[in-house]
């Protein structure tokens, strides 16, 4: 089973329904005396999120409720404001989350940012668009984001682990699976490892397989990066002289889906340039936007 039909077997820990964690949330709850709650869209690590009705506008929206500790001075508002900004003119603009409201909730847990977005159906395949959301974000003043498959929208849904490219938290955001070598080896990095994150997404989406599928039931946070260690070491090998092996590797597995019927030998190459143990000889995503098979009529 692949990363993309796990997600929603998984609910958020009760454990974490305490001070400084997530708001309790009832159907017909109302926020702000206008949304009321209807149905539970999903969680993260950060948040909750729930389908809402607009009383005032009399329309569907989806209300991410933020746990308490992570709303004191929450970037994820800070940098969709900044997109938000009628001054920035990019083509990828229309594929980032609008954000429609904004306000503060005090509950039982603490005081909890909210946040009104569109409701978007999730379409993890559609999302091979990301170079334009990703491109216009990153461009937007060196903003990046930790893309993981919950996210995979037409527009990109949630910038909950996003951060100014020069104030980089220690450790990001990531689904285990689906980190940089220099975040598994606890290195230096950048918005990089969004381009890595990028290529063992587009493997998933080709293969319905996770490229890595890390053990993580009962082990340590150092056992895990050993055993993601010695998966790259395998897969992708230990020096840029691996590489023609590893490109068979995708081959071969790219050509196991029969719906991977247009140029697999352009797909291996664009996953190729993507999935680089130095981070330097990824590409940028404005070059992956010039790669042929990105340029092709079809994507699969």
């Amino acid at each position: 089973m692949g990363l993309l039909e796990k997600i929603d077997d998984v609910v958020e820990s009760i454990a974490d329904y305490r001070l400084g964690g997530y708001h309790p949330v009832h159907l017909h709850d109302l926020f702000n005396e206008r949304y009321e709650i209807t149905g539970k869209l999903a969680h993260g690590q950060t948040s909750t999120v729930w389908l809402a009705w607009d009383q005032r506008l009399e329309q569907q929206v989806a209300l991410k409720i933020v746990k308490a500790d992570a709303s004191r001075d929450n970037k994820e508002l800070e940098i969709l404001l900044y997109l938000s900004n009628p001054d920035l003119d990019h083509p990828g603009k229309r594929h980032v989350i609008k954000l429609l409201d904004h306000f503060e909730h005090r509950g039982p847990n603490g005081i909890h940012l909210c946040l009104i977005f569109p409701v978007l159906v999730s379409d993890g395949k559609e999302m091979v668009l990301a170079g334009k959301p990703r491109q216009y974000s990153s461009r937007a003043q060196g903003i990046f984001d930790e893309t993981d498959p919950s996210m995979l929208l037409v527009q990109l849904g949630d910038l909950g682990g996003a951060a100014w490219s020069g104030q980089c938290p220690e450790r990001p955001v990531t689904l285990i699976p689906l980190r940089a070598p220099e975040l598994v080896h606890r290195s230096e990095w950048d918005f990089k490892i969004d381009i890595w994150t990028l290529g063992c997404l587009l493997f998933e989406l080709a293969t319905n397989e996770p490229l890595f599928s890390v053990p993580c039931l009962g082990l340590t946070a150092e056992q895990i990066d050993q055993e993601h260690k010695i998966l790259i070491d395998q897969i992708i090998g230990e020096s840029s002289q691996m590489l023609e092996s590893f490109a068979f590797f995708l081959l071969e597995r790219l050509r196991a889906n029969p719906q991977v019927t247009r140029r697999p030998h352009n797909l291996v190459s664009f996953l190729c340039s993507m999935l680089q143990r130095d981070p330097r000889a990824r590409k940028s995503a404005a070059e992956l936007l010039k790669d042929p098979w990105m340029m092709g009529e079809k994507f699969w």
